[in-house]
């Protein structure tokens, strides 16, 4: 099982961040795994149903920008 702070240390697949999603922070996700789909972000960081604080839901598409540029590609 990968925890949040795994996230800072190591990089996941995008199935690996799949299979965990119910024991991470998506806010931690989107700052540190690089290079995320763009149907990773809208399926997971932009949907609410996967934001369990306030940080998750104050994710903004600057956010997104800052730390996942490619999305706007």
């Amino acid at each position: 099982m990968i925890k949040n702070i795994d996230l800072y240390y190591n990089k996941y697949t995008e199935k690996e961040l799949m299979d965990n999603i119910d024991n991470l922070s998506v806010y931690s996700i989107l700052i540190t795994q690089k290079n995320l789909s763009k149907e990773f972000i809208d399926k997971y960081i932009l949907n609410e149903d996967y934001h369990y604080c306030q940080k998750e839901k104050d994710i903004t598409i600057v956010n997104i920008q800052i730390h996942q540029p490619q999305y706007f590609n």
